[in-house]
């Protein structure tokens, strides 16, 4: 049986106290029977079983949950409110940020030598038994940083692209992408991602707009001027 922290502020929390009954018993019930890493199998027969009257109204959850696809639900706030900063070195961390990269779900580890834990967690817990399969096309299943949000679809895209590719990322990684978008001019993004993916490159590359530079990394030439006239280049 796993054992959870609990917010015993929640009763103070305006959020909260706006929630009809069966609604704050059932936020109560996620928080439950989620997994370690705050991924809730959608079982709307078992939410039934305990809750006959409940009614689910998005509005209500929107902000605290993300849809990942119609069977799987993360609950945002509940790794960091479980465990802190993830220690990629903590066996448990190690299993809740396996798990998160597996279902599409990305934190990154901000400081890994900070805010490590060790809990006792069953080994019964349930892990997920199902790939990628609907990564970027329905609800938010990624954490995208608030100043790339309007770049959700490109970075959806690229995400999908790779694991198709069969490669992932993993923290640090994903950390390194945010900092190339970043580098790119928001109205290039798209056309950088869509000419990246036509070249079957493997990484994110930006060459201020002259689209047709070939990757020294696919080509092997490394001649001297090969980059003349470049604005940028940026490289995930």
């Amino acid at each position: 049986m796993a054992k959870r922290f609990t917010d015993t502020e929640k009763w103070r929390d305006p959020w909260f106290c706006s929630l009809t009954e069966t609604e704050r018993n059932f936020w109560s019930f996620l928080l439950d029977t989620c997994t370690l890493a705050g991924i809730w199998q959608v079982n709307w027969p078992l939410v039934k079983f305990y809750l006959p009257y409940f009614e689910f109204d998005e509005s209500k959850f929107k902000d605290r949950i993300k849809i990942i696809n119609p069977e799987k639900w993360f609950i945002s706030k509940f790794v960091k409110f479980q465990y802190g900063e993830l220690h990629p070195n903590n066996p448990l961390h190690k299993r809740v940020i396996s798990e998160l990269v597996k279902e599409g779900v990305y934190i990154p580890l901000e400081s890994p030598l900070q805010g490590a834990q060790d809990m006792v967690v069953s080994s019964s817990s349930p892990l997920p038994s199902s790939s990628l399969s609907s990564l970027g096309r329905s609800g938010n299943p990624f954490l995208i940083p608030d100043d790339l949000k309007d770049s959700e679809p490109e970075i959806k895209d690229w995400l999908e692209y790779k694991k198709q590719k069969g490669q992932t990322y993993k923290s640090k990684g994903l950390e390194a992408l945010w900092r190339a978008f970043r580098k790119i001019p928001v109205n290039r993004r798209r056309e950088a991602v869509d000419s990246c993916m036509a070249s079957n490159y493997t990484g994110l590359h930006y060459n201020g707009g002259n689209s047709g530079l070939k990757n020294n990394s696919q080509t092997g030439d490394d001649s001297p001027g090969k980059y003349e006239g470049i604005v940028q280049k940026v490289s995930v």
